[in-house]
């Protein structure tokens, strides 16, 4: 017996809410399969050089913050802007930051191409550049910035006018970040006074070319106070001094000032002094007790003039190429090169054995043909074995006293860091290589090297090498071989259906 019309309703309503029923408990399943995978989820690094993951001392830090950090991601990730070489790279690392440290990391990522008006916001609030690439931390009322050169070391092509592009060598994105993160949870900023009344450059000075602003710009962004110091009007280095730079007197410190210098160096003091030649600070005297003796010359070499093979001049413009890759200061500027302008020399003094000092080190020295001119007068130069100075020169160089333990606790002693010139850390000729000379001697002098032990990751490139035939082989693959099997099964799926 058929059953009507009027009963099979009922069933084909039944059998299509059945579907429905069916079809939106497949998604609600679905939806929440994906949303608890988005909330709960376990990450891990599959690399072989485990290049995204992080150390147990990172871990350790965030997991230890008792407020949140803000990380801002400042650059380009496109051609409209300044384009950042290290965004995939950054993205990665900042992901493991946000993973281990959960809540405690919060992660903003502004482009200044597209939102203009976050980035003018954040220029003129934390006052830096609006054009640079730049990671911005920021802890309670504290901020640290990294540059994206500073977070890595990259192999640039020989020629200036090559089309590659730089290989990138190293990414120290972990050290770096670590670093800035302990420094701002540190509290209280280190305080660097800048000695002024003996014609120093002015650390407050953003305008003309020859001032420190921009050196002090950079100097506050390591989470450090800057303070001018006059001693003539305070007869003492202020017992809350962190460090001291005169930067490049062009009169000697009296009699009373040398003697609050050397007291405060006596006390553990750090100093960083930027000397040009034919000037006298007062304190040759006092360095030369700590194994470094600035000479009277000035730093020349001879070089061939373009279109001229034969003609040569005499430059006073020293390339500096070698770094001393054993130190802290100058590790991580291995390779990279830096013009200093009107320059002296220094020589590292034996100690009373008459063996080198353990307690000196050269931190840049210029190459080979350069050579200490110590007669002023003599126009052009001419290298004179019996009074100049051969090269190569040492044109900077440190003293480490060491650290002392008081009650278990490790003291930092004495640190010096003496530069033969000014003129690299002036508006006009700061550069990277100056900015990270400079506060990498600061975070020396300062303990502050708090990464130590993260090293920088390497990227490994995996090469496929296939030989001719093998090339040929998936050359014919790719562009005949699979495409015509593809048509010849559609054909045939094409013709059975018609019979």
């Amino acid at each position: 017996m058929k059953p009507s019309p009027n009963s099979a309703r009922p069933a084909r309503f039944q059998a299509n809410l059945n579907n429905w029923i069916k079809v939106i408990l497949s998604l609600a399943i679905l939806f929440m399969v994906n949303y608890l995978g988005y909330k709960y989820y376990y990450r891990t690094d599959v690399n072989q050089n485990r290049f995204y993951a992080l150390s147990e001392k990172t871990v350790n830090v965030l997991k230890s913050l008792k407020e949140p950090v803000k990380i801002t991601l400042y650059f380009s990730p496109n051609e409209l802007g300044n384009p950042s070489r290290l965004r995939a790279e950054i993205e990665g690392l900042v992901k493991e930051y946000q993973y281990r440290g959960g809540s405690k990391i919060i992660v903003e990522k502004v482009d200044p191409a597209l939102d203009m008006a976050r980035a003018e916001e954040l220029s003129k609030r934390l006052k830096f550049g609006g054009a640079e690439n730049i990671v911005i931390f920021e802890y309670k009322d504290r901020n640290s910035f990294l540059r994206e050169d500073q977070l890595a070391d990259f192999d640039f092509p020989r020629s200036p006018m090559s089309q590659e592009q730089p290989v990138l060598k190293s990414f120290k994105g972990e050290a770096q970040f670590t670093s800035a993160i302990m420094s701002l949870v540190e509290g209280k900023a280190a305080k660097i006074y800048f000695l002024i009344g003996h014609g120093e450059r002015d650390p407050e000075d953003m305008s003309s070319l020859g001032g420190a602003g921009k050196l002090a710009t950079y100097i506050k962004r390591e989470n450090m106070e800057v303070a001018k110091l006059n001693l003539g009007e305070t007869p003492d280095v202020p017992d809350d001094a962190q460090a001291l730079i005169i930067d490049g007197p062009r009169v000697g410190l009296s009699v009373p000032e040398t003697q609050a210098i050397t007291a405060y160096l006596e006390k553990k003091g750090k100093l960083i002094l930027f000397q040009d030649p034919q000037t006298t600070s007062g304190l040759e005297p006092l360095l030369q007790k700590y194994g470094i003796r600035i000479e009277n010359d000035l730093v020349v070499a001879r070089a061939r003039i373009m279109g001229n093979s034969k003609a040569e001049a005499v430059i006073a413009t020293v390339t500096g190429t070698d770094f001393n890759p054993a130190q802290p200061i100058t590790q991580s500027l291995a390779g990279y090169n830096i013009d200093i302008s009107n320059a002296r020399s220094l020589t590292l003094t034996p100690d009373p054995s008459g063996g080198p000092s353990q307690k000196t080190a050269y931190l840049l020295r210029t190459p080979q043909g350069y050579w200490g001119e110590t007669d002023f007068n003599t126009n052009p130069p001419v290298f004179d074995s019996t009074k100049d100075i051969a090269g190569p020169l040492v044109v900077a160089a440190l003293y480490d006293g060491g650290d002392t333990s008081a009650d278990g606790v490790n003291v930092p002693g004495t640190k010096i860091v003496v530069v033969g010139a000014s003129g690299i850390v002036t508006n006009r000729n700061l550069d990277s290589v100056g900015v990270d000379f400079t506060t990498n001697a600061l975070n020396w002098m300062l303990k502050k090297e708090m990464a130590v032990g993260i090293g920088p990751k390497t990227p490994l490139e995996y090469a496929l090498k296939v030989s001719p035939l093998q090339a040929r082989t998936i050359v014919w693959m790719v562009w005949l071989i699979l495409p015509g099997a593809s048509l010849i099964v559609g054909i045939l799926v094409w013709y059975s259906r018609r019979k």
